[in-house]
């Protein structure tokens, strides 16, 4: 999956190289609709719950309400030590500054569902998450390349068994015996920085 998202990152890249040109710009009609792909690096560890995060990716498609402000709906993926997640939401970006190469804000939020890949936890239940940001943004002939961070929150809650041993003996003999499966169940709230590269077009 490491591989995907480098390949994509790359792809991202040669889309803003093949979109630059030195011609003069021409002027053109404002762009309603925008697509964004973007992959990024997620600062936060905890080995000892398996929530060390990796990769970032996602996908956003957008309509601009005003030449400022665009509203859009996006879905992503995101790689951690023991499951995988894929966030769902809805996001609001603005320019700060009104022209092709600008500086800009964005907020994010919506729900994450999580699908674990190993046996540490019964159950891995995701959350609602949101996230915000500022940035800034290049202009090309038919695409823009942006550079983003930012803040991002995540709840979710995880499920695991224990099992508890007691010591017994009798007259004949002594042994460890098990207590009853228990469960235990944990809430999380992953708090952590997000650098992130992309290209809308």
């Amino acid at each position: 999956m490491n591989k995907l998202l480098l390949i994509l990152l790359a792809n991202i890249i040669g889309v803003a190289a093949f979109a630059q040109t030195d011609s003069v710009e021409l002027e053109t009609k404002p762009k309603r609709f925008i697509h964004q792909l973007e992959v990024g690096w997620m600062n936060y560890e905890n080995e000892e719950s398996g929530l060390l995060s990796d990769l970032t990716s996602s996908y956003v498609f957008s309509y601009a309400v005003q030449p400022e402000i665009a509203v859009g709906l996006g879905i992503g993926y995101e790689r951690y030590m023991v499951f995988n997640a894929v966030p769902f939401f809805l996001q609001v970006k603005a320019k700060l500054i009104n022209r092709d190469n600008h500086p800009f804000l964005y907020l994010r939020g919506g729900k994450t569902y999580m699908n674990d890949r190993s046996d540490r936890y019964r159950e891995v239940n995701g959350g609602y998450t949101y996230s915000g940001g500022l940035g800034y943004q290049w202009k090309f002939e038919t695409a823009s390349l942006y550079l983003s961070l930012g803040y991002k929150s995540q709840l979710l809650k995880t499920v695991s068994d224990q099992n508890y041993y007691f010591y017994s003996f009798d007259a004949l003999s002594s042994y460890y015996a098990p207590y009853p499966e228990s469960r235990r169940k944990t809430d999380w709230k992953m708090q952590r920085v997000e650098f992130k590269i992309g290209v809308s077009f």
